[in-house]
C-alpha cells in the first residue's frame, strides 16, 4: 500500500467515524473538525492515485470507521452512603482536583471516596487509588490518597473499596501527599 492509499484509508475511516458518532467517544475534538480532517485527507490522497486503488482504500477505511465503537465508556460508579454533618462525599478525581486547587479547603474535613485498595507495605502507606491513562497502558499511573485506617483493614489488595476519613496534607520524603486519617475502609460492590 502506498502513502496516498494509506491517506485515503485514514481519511475515509476518520470521516465514517465522525458521521457514525464513534469519533465523539474516541476524541475530544468536535465531530465537525474530525469530519473536515477526514475529508482533507481524502482530497489529498485523491490526487495521482489510481481509481481502483482509491476506491478500495475508501471502502476499506469506511468499513474500519463504521466498525469502531460508538458507545462512550461508562462513568465511575461510586458507592456513597448518607453522610454525617460536616462530611463531604466526593468522587476521588473531584476530591483530588479540589485539593490541588486549594489544599486548605479540605484540610481536616471528612470525605468519602472509592477506588482500588493497596495495603500498607515496607515501601509505603496503604492507599485508595484509581488508574489514570492519558494515551495507552504504558503511561498509566495510579492517583489517590494515602490511608491511615482507624483499625486494621481486612481487605485484599486490588479490591474495590469505599474509604471515609479526614483529609490531611502531609509532606513525606519531600513530596506533598494527601492522606485520609482515622479512615474507615469498607469493601464496596464491584463497579
Amino acid at each position: 500500500m502506498n502513502v496516498r492509499a494509506a491517506l485515503a484509508f485514514a481519511g475515509s475511516a476518520t470521516a465514517a467515524a465522525a458521521l457514525d458518532g464513534a469519533a465523539r467517544a474516541l476524541t475530544a475534538a468536535p465531530p465537525a473538525l474530525t469530519l473536515c480532517a477526514g475529508v482533507a485527507l481524502i482530497v489529498i490522497a485523491s490526487q495521482g492515485l489510481a481509481r481502483r486503488t482509491f476506491a478500495l482504500a475508501l471502502l476499506g477505511g469506511a468499513c474500519a470507521g463504521l466498525w469502531l465503537s460508538s458507545a462512550a465508556p461508562s462513568g465511575p460508579r461510586d458507592v456513597i452512603a448518607r453522610a454525617p454533618r460536616g462530611h463531604v462525599a466526593a468522587d476521588l478525581f473531584d476530591a483530588l482536583d479540589a485539593l490541588d486547587a486549594n489544599p486548605a479547603a479540605f484540610d481536616a474535613r471528612t470525605i468519602t471516596v472509592s477506588g482500588t485498595w493497596t495495603p500498607a507495605s515496607a515501601r509505603g502507606a496503604a492507599s485508595v487509588s484509581r488508574r489514570v491513562m492519558s494515551c495507552c497502558a504504558a503511561d498509566a499511573v495510579d492517583v489517590g490518597f494515602d490511608v491511615a485506617p482507624n483499625a486494621a483493614a481486612h481487605v485484599r489488595a486490588g479490591a474495590w473499596v469505599g474509604v471515609s476519613g479526614r483529609v490531611r496534607v502531609r509532606l513525606r520524603n519531600g513530596e506533598m501527599r494527601y492522606e485520609l486519617g482515622g479512615a474507615v475502609v469498607v469493601p464496596a460492590p464491584p463497579r
